[in-house]
């Protein structure tokens, strides 16, 4: 079953040129096992751009589910990530929930937030933006020049690198702290120091290991004035609870990368 909906558009009143109208139908499925769980997909309709969006929704699904959206019928859009129905394998994907913006008026922007399971279950958070103008993914690679993505690698490190390396020393220093209250109550401060020395391992480690290349960019987002880096996570999946910084974001104003932006993907944010 497709629930319509329409993303809200300026009129023609408000522009002189009059934006393309973004529809999103929901194709919805019920896994054919135990527990029957509801999986939905987004499907974008725009009237008078079907080659564009059409591009758009394979990428999606080919990205997410790993089949072609052209050439499977819905009910069996995931048939790849909801398990076998005798239980011969596990889901691949736990859930999948998504929500679709509208950050630019040529720009889609889709979110995917899942648990893929592998050897073990683990959620993540998948951040898309399209161009609605040729249906193309953009991607760092596609949108800033290669001048423009070292300038940007060098700032996202620059500033990954002084968030990370602050904590740590202020981990470090509480830490240190913590000796003095040992008479008082030797246990819990003991407790609690055990679990600040392996944060400080935790991101100690960390720097270390990304010295060079700097922070891995799960995705970019749009906000007013911003475009929004999505960084990973310091901590593997044994570790996580321990990650005080994650999720963490790198917020750059616009004016300030505009200059690194291709010229063909410019005129976007203007």
């Amino acid at each position: 079953m497709r629930l319509p909906w329409a993303i809200a558009v300026c009129g023609l009143c408000c522009s002189a040129w009059a934006q393309p109208v973004v529809q999103v139908d929901t194709i919805r499925a019920v896994q054919p096992g135990a527990p029957f769980e509801e999986y939905s997909f987004p499907r974008l309709v725009v009237a008078e751009r079907a080659v564009q969006t059409s591009r758009i929704n394979r990428h999606m699904a080919l990205r997410l589910l790993d089949v072609d959206i052209d050439s499977v019928a819905q009910d069996h859009l995931f048939d790849e990530v909801w398990g076998d129905p005798e239980g011969k394998w596990m889901p691949r994907l736990n859930y999948l929930s998504w929500q679709v913006r509208r950050p630019l008026a040529e720009v889609v922007e889709v979110e995917f937030s899942a648990e893929a399971c592998g050897a073990y279950c683990e959620g993540f958070t998948d951040y898309l933006l399209y161009d609605l103008r040729d249906g193309t993914y953009i991607g760092d690679d596609s949108l800033f020049t290669a001048a423009g993505r070292a300038m940007l690698a060098d700032t996202l490190k620059a500033v990954w690198f002084q968030r990370v390396s602050g904590h740590l020393v202020r981990l470090m220093v509480e830490s240190a702290a913590l000796l003095d209250k040992g008479v008082e109550d030797t246990a819990a401060v003991g407790e609690e120091r055990q679990m600040m020395d392996s944060q400080i391992e935790l991101y100690q480690r960390c720097l270390d290991e990304r010295a060079d290349r700097g922070p891995y960019i799960l995705g970019m987002t749009i906000e007013p004035g911003l475009l929004r880096f999505h960084v990973a996570r310091c901590s593997n999946h044994v570790e996580q609870a321990l990650d005080e910084l994650d999720p963490m974001s790198i917020a750059l104003p616009i004016n300030a990368v505009f200059p690194l932006i291709r010229p063909d993907r410019q005129s976007l944010f203007r």
